[in-house]
Order: structure tokens, then C-alpha cells, then sequence
């Protein structure tokens, strides 16, 4: 827990203030009592919880809480349970990873087990403090950025293969076409892991992007990938796979034509 801080100015003892861990998205305090003063910064909350429950919130700005004080002591010590803690609610930056564990997925339309890494980056914030603290507050005195990120990257690699599993067959894509579509499936996959995984716990992935997929390469997935390069040339051209087949019976004449007039020359 963080300890009391006593500055003193010029001789000057200046009033105990409560001091606050800068990494920690909710941190644990000691009960109020004395003089001691909050000054509570930008984007934190105090929080006064009983039996659980949070009851009173204090928002930035300097504090004396003899109420909370009060309260306590007026309390009776067998029914009632307090506790305080601070939580940062101060949106985080985005943070890059990519997948340690290969994901396997059977592509339907090319009949073929892939395998491949995602590297993405995303960011949270809190956004229903009463919801995140009543679980924290069952397990541990104090959570850093870095365990939070921590958990919410666990819950987005095990929720990875799943989604992917669901959308890209109800877009009629290939996996291998997956890095074409990365905007419309980031955007698609911040509803789902909010909705689905993060909701329960207060927290919301406010940003998220799909960077990159990093296939496994084999004989096979080399075919493909020559296969939808060609493809996608072919749309950027408007070129139709029956003006190929033209063009190659073409070049196939003029190649024929071309070693005819060599060999009569050379006659």
C-alpha cells in the first residue's frame, strides 16, 4: 500500500498528503483518519466501498474526507467491511504484440489447414468503475496498467480463432485474402470483444487494428498466395480470365510463328 508523504518548505512541515502509485489502474488505501489530505489527480477517482459495494466517489481535487472517518468509526466492525482505493481512469496507449502461438485454421474455400501469427495493437480504458472494482477488489489490493494489458491481451488471443473462425466465412473470404479486410474486421472485432469477453469486467478495448497476418509458408500456401496476387492484379486491370486464356493462345502462336521464321532463316 502506498505510504503517507510529509514534505516539508523552508522549515515549514506541511500537512500529510496520501500518495499514489502512477502505474497502478486501481490501487488499495489505507483508511482515512486525521488530517490527511487527497489531492487527486486528472482522470482518478477515490472510491469508498462497504462490504463490496461502493458508496461514495470522490473526483480530482483537494480532499479532507472526515465523513468517510466517521463513518468507519461509527461502523460495527462485525457486519461491516470498508475499504478505499483509487482508480485511474486515464485512457492507455496502443500497445503492438503478435500472437506467440500459431492459430490453425481450415480455410473452406481452398480445402487447406493454414497456419500463421497475428501481429495487432489495441488500447483500453475503464469505463464502468463500479463493475471493475467489485471483482479486483475479491482478488488483489493492486492492479498495474501492465497486468491489465496482460489480461486483455490473454482474452483477445484466446477469442482470436473463434471470430476469425465466424466472420470470414459469413464474408465469403479466404484466410490467405484476411490482410485485404483488415479495417472492416478490426472495427468488427472491437464489438465482438467488448460485447462478448470485456463487459462483465468494466473494461472496453477503445481501439484495435488487425496490422498484419504472418502465414506459415509451404508448397502449398505459395500456389495460393501466386494465385490471388494474380487475381488481384487482374481486378486492378479489369483483366477477365478470358481475356487471358486469349492473350496466352496469342503468345503461344506468335512464340510458334517466331521459331518457324528462325528456322527458315537459318535454312
Amino acid at each position: 500500500m502506498p505510504e503517507n508523504e510529509v514534505t516539508k518548505v523552508e522549515g515549514v512541515v506541511e500537512k500529510p498528503k496520501q500518495s499514489f502509485k502512477n502505474h497502478a489502474l486501481v490501487e488499495r488505501l489505507p483508511l482515512p483518519k486525521g488530517d490527511l489530505e487527497y489531492d487527486v489527480p486528472l482522470f482518478s477517482k477515490l472510491l469508498f466501498v462497504k462490504n463490496y459495494e461502493v458508496v461514495d466517489t470522490l473526483s480530482m481535487g483537494k480532499h479532507k474526507i472526515y465523513e468517510w472517518s466517521s463513518r468507519i468509526k461509527e461502523s460495527d466492525p462485525e457486519t461491516e467491511f470498508y475499504m478505499m482505493f483509487r482508480i485511474n481512469l486515464k485512457p492507455r496507449f496502443l500497445r503492438e504484440t503478435e500472437t506467440k502461438q500459431k492459430i490453425t485454421y481450415y480455410d473452406q474455400l481452398y480445402a487447406v489447414n493454414f497456419k500463421f501469427s497475428i501481429k495487432y495493437n489495441y488500447s483500453f480504458e475503464c469505463t464502468d468503475y463500479m463493475k471493475l472494482l467489485k471483482i479486483v477488489t475479491k482478488y488483489k489490493d493492486t492492479y498495474t496498467f501492465k497486468e491489465m494489458y496482460e489480461f486483455i491481451q490473454t482474452e483477445i488471443n484466446a477469442n482470436l480463432q473463434s471470430f476469425i473462425s465466424e466472420q470470414l466465412p459469413k464474408r465469403d473470404i479466404s484466410i490467405v485474402e484476411f490482410n485485404t479486410y483488415t479495417k472492416d474486421l478490426s472495427a468488427e472485432f472491437i464489438r465482438y470483444i467488448n460485447t462478448e469477453v470485456l463487459f462483465d469486467f468494466g473494461l472496453t478495448v477503445n481501439d484495435f487494428n488487425f496490422m498484419q497476418l504472418n502465414f506459415d509458408e509451404d508448397p502449398t500456401f505459395a500456389v495460393i498466395k501466386f494465385t490471388l496476387f494474380e487475381k488481384a492484379d487482374m481486378k486492378l486491370r479489369e483483366y477477365t480470365y478470358n481475356d487471358k486464356a486469349k492473350y496466352e493462345i496469342v503468345k503461344d502462336l506468335r512464340t510458334k510463328n517466331k521459331v518457324k521464321l528462325v528456322k527458315g532463316e537459318a535454312e
